[in-house]
């Protein structure tokens, strides 16, 4: 089977934040459907086609994974896996789910400006980052609630449905990490926590439900959960934004 490498192709947005776009080595723009080759029982090949290099530089894995939404709709979400640096064992190294604010911050911000393994600098290039949460840990990024970032939904024959709440939003991550593990067996057995920031106070905690309900009635196929981690966290907007102006009054 032939070699085929996804490649960050980076780009500077007007204001000087780092953007990166998704293509291939013959510079095509077409997203990289993996759910497609898991149906086809081809996951050699989605492994290989996901591998992301820029200048020779390996950066983990990327693509597009299916997950539907509540009325069936097809929401492909965009996925950044950073596999650890420091040569660990896969199975046994951390596994961070990351989330971001918002609602609406793609995690691909919080890879390329807070704790992936690079980042894009003054110039426009990929540079490796000094301190980095996936030199000991693996960690995985994904775009999502669906339209944020490079994930996008479908657009049949019916009016436009996104994600409709964060726990929908949260369990379609849960049935892309699952689909993660289809691809990347190795990551199995490693201890699953989940690290969010901002609106992530939101996140994180219906992401852990969704975690425990499917281990609940799936135990053959569980996530082996193992903490949860939120910072400067949205719990309760209404509560919290009460105290905001008493405290830097």
């Amino acid at each position: 089977m032939a070699a085929y490498t996804v490649v960050l192709k980076p780009r500077s947005s007007e204001d000087g934040v780092a953007a990166a776009t998704a293509v291939t080595q013959s510079n095509e723009s077409t997203p990289l459907l993996l759910s497609a080759l898991l149906r086809e029982g081809r996951v050699a090949e989605a492994r290989a086609r996901s591998r992301i290099e820029v200048d020779g530089t390996f950066l983990g894995h990327s693509g597009f994974l299916a997950v539907n939404s509540t009325s069936g709709r097809v929401n492909q979400l965009f996925f950044w896996l950073q596999p650890c640096t420091d040569g660990c064992d896969p199975s046994t190294a951390p596994f961070i789910q990351w989330f971001n604010g918002g609602p609406g911050s793609p995690d691909t911000i919080g890879a390329l400006n807070q704790i992936g393994t690079h980042y894009v600098d003054a110039a426009g290039a990929i540079a490796p980052r000094c301190f980095t949460w996936c030199r000991a840990s693996t960690c995985l990024f994904v775009d999502s609630p669906v339209e944020t970032g490079f994930s996008y939904q479908e657009l049949l024959d019916s009016p436009v449905e996104y994600t409709a709440t964060s726990r929908e939003a949260t369990e379609q991550v849960l049935h892309l990490l699952l689909q993660i593990y289809q691809i990347f067996p190795e990551y199995r057995s490693a201890p699953y926590y989940i690290h969010g920031l901002s609106y992530g106070g939101r996140y994180v905690p219906y992401m852990a439900k969704a975690v425990l309900s499917h281990n609940r009635d799936h135990p053959h196929e569980a996530v082996d959960l193992r903490g949860i981690a939120v910072g400067d966290p949205i719990i309760d907007n209404a509560a919290q934004n009460a105290k905001v102006a008493p405290a830097l009054a």
